[in-house]
């Protein structure tokens, strides 16, 4: 299946959050194969940032990167130092990045397996919330 890069995280987010849910064996089987699919790709995406901050992150006297804290969603966290210019020349590359399609075995479940879960009372009954972060796994008939 081809997936833009910036869509790896937000549907490996939504699978994750499901990993409490009882399900059909098959759903099952295809969310969690698709987390790890998903995770490794992540990964590769993290990587990539991460050579892109060094390549723009200000440097000290012996070369080393300069690293500075900030605060990102209340946490105080180490980031790479960078001027505005560069910081403006990061994000437009890494947007770049996030644009390219990648091809991933992403395992699917037809529409029937997950209509199912309403069905049997014994599996949890996905939200709309777990549908909508799945529709892109879930086979329509």
């Amino acid at each position: 299946m081809k997936m833009k890069l910036r869509e790896v995280n937000k549907n490996l987010n939504a699978l994750a959050n499901m990993g409490g849910m009882i399900y059909p064996a098959k759903m099952s089987f295809a969310i969690s194969r698709n987390i790890e699919i998903l995770q490794r790709e992540s990964e590769r995406i993290n990587n990539e940032r991460e050579k892109l901050c060094k390549d723009y992150a200000e440097k000290d006297e012996n070369g080393d990167c300069v690293m500075v804290e900030g605060i990102i969603n209340g946490q105080t966290v180490k980031k790479y130092k960078m001027t505005d210019e560069k910081q403006a020349e990061f994000e437009a590359e890494y947007d770049d990045l996030l644009n390219e399609e990648t091809d991933l075995d992403i395992r699917t479940v037809k529409q029937e397996v997950v209509e199912r879960c309403e069905e049997v009372e014994r599996y949890s009954v996905p939200t709309v919330a777990h549908i909508v972060g799945m529709a892109f796994m879930i086979e329509e008939e």
